[in-house]
Parts: C-alpha cells; structure tokens; sequence
C-alpha cells in the first residue's frame, strides 16, 4: 500500500472521537466512554443564573369604544361640511347598485327622468341659480351655435 491516508469518507471504523459534528466541546477531548455523548447531556448554561420568572402584570386595559352618538355627531358634522362630497358619493352608490341589478339602459332612463323631474321641480320653485344656468346653456350653445342658425 502507498503512504496515502484513507479519506474519512472511506473509512468503515469510526473516529475515536464519538461525538457528534456539532457538539464542539466534545472535540478537544475524546470520549472514554461507548455511548455517544450529545450537548444535550449536559446544561450550557447555569440554572442557577437564569433570570427569575417575570411577575404577572395587570391585564391591559383597552378604551372602549365611543357610542354611537359622538360618532352619528362627527358623521354629520363632516356631511354638512362636504355636502357636495356627500351627494356626489350616494348618486355614484345609487348608479353601481342600479347597473348591478337593472343594467346600464335602464339606469340612464332613471337617471335621466330623475334630472328632469329636477329642473321641472326647480323651475316650479322658482330656483333662481337654475334659471341663470338655463340662460347660459341657451346662450352659449344655441343662439351662438353657428350649427343651429
């Protein structure tokens, strides 16, 4: 046989260390026993340090939510400081839920009667600021409509 050393993978006899790989204090002194010796046999820290249980605190105690009356207060504060937020909001709510249930057609055919039952009414009421915006559709799109002349 030549001076060459078996490779440790090719050996079938065990090392005379018996310990595992991982255990570290087990490779600077070999084991005189048999049994195979783990980290576990033996406790890396000293119970004698560990830190005392940590006494019971008192249960946190949470805020309990506001009643309904301050939070109906704050909704319509911020209902009448948007309005037209507001409006906006629940015309768009009203048009999703009507094309989800009656689709697009006869949604618009709501819509559009429910605008015209507006300015009827309006006009019926004698709403001034519609009257203006009455004057203007007609003045800026019909009488100056080269179009319509």
């Amino acid at each position: 046989m030549s001076d060459k050393q078996t490779p440790w993978w090719d050996t079938d006899t065990r090392a005379s260390n018996d310990a595992p790989w991982w255990d570290t204090d087990a490779d600077a002194a070999p084991v005189e026993s048999t049994s195979v010796h783990t980290s576990t046999d033996h406790l890396w820290w000293d119970p004698d340090d560990a830190p005392a249980p940590a006494a019971k605190s008192a249960p946190v105690e949470r805020p309990t939510p506001a009643p309904t009356g301050p939070m109906l207060a704050r909704l319509r504060s911020w209902v009448s400081t948007h309005p037209h937020t507001c409006i906006w909001m629940l015309l768009g709510l009203l048009c999703g839920i009507g094309i989800l249930c009656f689709g697009f057609w006869k949604t618009f055919l709501v819509g559009a009667l429910l605008a015209c039952g507006y300015v009827i009414g309006s006009r019926a009421d004698g709403n001034p600021r519609l009257e203006a915006r009455i004057r203007r559709f007609k003045d800026r799109f019909i009488d100056d409509n080269p179009f319509m002349k």
